[in-house]
């Protein structure tokens, strides 16, 4: 019986380590890029905050600029919009439906549409992030992975907020999106 119990405990870790690394490199099939596999937005009730922080590491360039595309469950685009994050500063990204509450807020970027779920990956401006760039101001690589990304689905309720953190594959805090056996 516990025999049983350990071989089945074994090829259940199996399944979830092997779904969690064919998912991550399906999200984050760029060395560059950053997703976020799940966000909502619905009526006046729920919404998506994201904050992105350039911690200001000796490798980083002082500027970087990210796109933002937001993808329903259907792989169809629901909103984009791009930005750049500079040394010590951190950008707030809030998702939500066309008429909320939310659009007074003064937010550096808004994606708002319809009502919504899916995913949202975050892609490089530059056209060689992962190359070193010369400039006197901020030398350094201008890859958005570098970047800290935090963000919380809020579901809003009488009496007050709750929600939920979000994951985010392939940013400075790195939930792994794949075995990587050299450093690029």
């Amino acid at each position: 019986m516990l025999t049983k119990l350990a071989s089945r405990g074994s090829l259940l870790l199996a399944m979830i380590a092997l779904f969690g690394l064919s998912a991550s490199q399906a999200y984050a099939a760029e060395d560059h890029n950053i997703v976020t596999p799940y966000f909502q937005t619905s009526g006046t009730t729920n919404y998506t905050f994201i904050a992105v922080s350039h911690p200001s590491l000796s490798n980083m360039a002082s500027n970087i600029g990210v796109l933002a595309t937001a993808k329903s469950l259907t792989g169809t685009t629901y909103g984009t919009t791009s930005f750049t994050v500079s040394a010590g500063n951190t950008t707030r990204i809030f998702v939500f439906q066309t008429g909320h509450s939310i659009s007074a807020v003064s937010a550096n970027q808004i994606i708002n549409a319809a009502a919504g779920a899916g995913s949202i990956t975050f892609t490089p401006i530059a056209t060689a992030p992962g190359t070193i760039t010369s400039a006197n101001n901020g030398n350094g690589n201008r890859s958005p992975t570098q970047l800290s990304f935090w963000g919380a689905i809020v579901l809003q309720e009488t009496g007050g907020n709750n929600g939920f953190a979000m994951e985010f594959i392939g940013d400075l805090h790195d939930s792994t999106r794949g075995l990587q056996t050299s450093q690029p």
